[in-house]
């Protein structure tokens, strides 16, 4: 029976191997040869297939080289072509041209949107006046369209087409007027009505304080004469009864709460306010940012705070002379 060979490469040395028969060491040197014999054709076709990677590992760091050599001269170029101080200057002069071009586009909308608006107050005024709306905003509205006007007329050829608004502006003004006395005539408008009022006629003439009270006791002591002169009975009842409140709405309104009234209008610029912008005929929701900024920052300016309480006093009492003394004139006209 053969005995198997052993394994040589578990031997620990060579001496090892000549313990065995001279049939099984050279059994073992043909293992050991094929074994060599194999494995130098492993590394053989291995170190074969790495050269082929390392030719073509060569030949892209080739491909590579020439292609940065490429960019490097497109590089080379673009600096050469490429004047910091020549790009610095168009880019000035482009910025200059978009400017000019914007500032023009600008100017367009902005003389449209202006005259869009002013085209406008005037409807809105006489809708107001005529539907019995409020004073205070018809005279809000055309405050802002006598800023408008102003502008527009300060432009290098003004539109023909102002001078027509400007007396259409003019006429309406002077009916604002006539409602506002109206309204502070009526014996039985309420010191909340009076107050508005009192403030539609400080906004419309830029008056004062002072100014509104001795308006409204003129307006009043017009009221008690023609009251006084008509022919029936009633009218010189009416013309005590108005003098009597006139007495009361001073003493409740003057000082304290006109001044309140006309620094509430002071508090923010006038086309920010609520009524104005509700409005929807004047369009601010498209126009107002391309209104001038001294008209969006328009803050009216009224003297709130120049009538003291004694100098009303004063003033009332010297009216109140002279209402009872036409009142009396009057009376004695009748019983005559």
């Amino acid at each position: 029976m053969a005995v198997e060979a052993p394994d040589p490469k578990t031997f620990g040395s060579w001496e090892d191997a000549f313990q065995y028969p001279i049939t099984t060491v050279r059994s073992m040197e043909r293992q050991l040869r094929n074994d060599i014999d194999s494995k130098r054709e492993k590394l053989r076709s291995l170190v074969g297939a790495s050269y082929r990677g390392l030719l073509g590992t060569a030949e892209s760091i080739v491909e590579m080289d020439g292609q940065m050599q490429q960019v490097e001269g497109y590089l080379a170029d673009m600096g050469v072509k490429c004047n910091s101080r020549l790009l610095e200057k168009k880019v000035a002069n482009f910025s200059a041209w978009d400017d000019g071009i914007r500032a023009n586009d600008r100017e367009r909308y902005t003389f449209a949107s202006q005259m869009a608006v002013l085209r406008s107050c005037p409807e809105v005024i006489s809708r107001l006046l005529k539907k019995g709306g409020s004073v205070l905003l018809a005279s809000k509205v055309l405050v802002i369209s006598r800023l408008l006007h102003k502008k527009l007329s300060q432009r290098k050829n003004p539109a023909p087409y102002l001078e027509v608004l400007r007396n259409r502006l003019a006429s309406l003004r002077w009916k604002l007027l006539a409602k506002t006395d109206r309204r502070l005539q009526n014996v039985e408008s309420s010191t909340v009505t009076l107050a508005e009022a009192m403030c539609a006629f400080s906004l419309a003439t830029s008056s004062s304080s002072t100014d509104v009270l001795r308006h409204f006791l003129h307006v009043r002591q017009s009221a008690v004469s023609e009251l006084g002169q008509r022919s029936d009975d009633e009218g010189i009842f009416n013309s005590l009864k108005l003098i009597v409140q006139t007495l009361q709405d001073c003493q409740q309104i003057f000082p304290v709460q006109l001044a309140r009234s006309l620094e509430d209008l002071k508090a923010t610029p006038l086309l920010q306010s609520t009524g104005l912008q509700a409005l929807q005929k004047l369009s601010l929701d498209v126009h107002q940012r391309w209104l001038a900024e001294d008209i969006n920052s328009f803050i009216p300016y009224v003297r709130h705070d120049d009538l003291q309480k004694s100098d009303a006093a004063r003033l009332l009492k010297q009216w109140a002379k002279q209402a009872f003394s036409s009142f009396l004139k009057h009376l004695g006209t009748k019983l005559d």
